[in-house]
């Protein structure tokens, strides 16, 4: 056995802040500004989060939602992982996990995790980043649905009006949406 066969996992105390979830029921739409400075702090974490693999897969959150994330008093984004188990796909019983289920579980899934056997991957976290910085900028959720079926088939077939309309004004639309916009992409490659 080598020190490469072992995972260390260090627990730390949250700085002072909130939860997202929290931050955005007092403010439900953040500047540009701190939606990019929100993005690259998220960004960097599942860069880090990526690059570390535990028995030949990398590591991945599932789901980049505002129940995840905690905005220090300074304003910078902590991404949130579940210490006691891997990345779960939206289908899985999330009620042992020790951080709290605000959101519904769909509201930023990937169109690959829709069939209940997916797992979670860089680029369905990617996918979610997206979705919740989306949300963070222009106040609302990408998509809605009346039900899981509904919001997975939106998440499968449509594009915010927003982001549509973003990328197709070219150079002209707005950089962050169309940046949000590819990282939404039904089928990234």
């Amino acid at each position: 056995s080598t020190d490469d066969d072992h995972t260390v996992l260090i627990y730390s105390r949250l700085p002072d802040g909130a939860p997202l979830w929290k931050v955005l029921e007092a403010k439900p739409k953040l500047s540009v500004r701190k939606t990019i400075r929100m993005g690259l702090d998220l960004a960097a974490a599942l860069q880090a989060l990526h690059e570390k693999e535990v028995a030949g897969e990398s590591l991945c959150l599932g789901a980049v939602g505002a129940d995840h994330v905690w905005v220090t008093s300074k304003g910078h984004a902590v991404l949130l992982r579940d210490p006691s188990s891997p990345a779960r796909s939206p289908h899985t019983d999330l009620s042992t996990s020790w951080i709290e289920r605000i959101e519904p579980p769909f509201r930023y899934a990937a169109p690959e995790l829709v069939p209940p056997d997916a797992m979670p991957s860089p680029r369905s976290d990617v996918y979610s980043l997206a979705c919740l910085l989306f949300s963070v900028m222009i106040g609302r959720p990408p998509f809605e649905g009346a039900d899981q079926q509904a919001l997975l088939a939106a998440h499968q077939t449509h594009l915010p009006p927003e982001l549509a309309e973003a990328v197709d004004r070219g150079a002209d639309g707005h950089p962050v949406l169309r940046v949000l916009a590819y990282g939404m992409a039904k089928d990234p490659a």
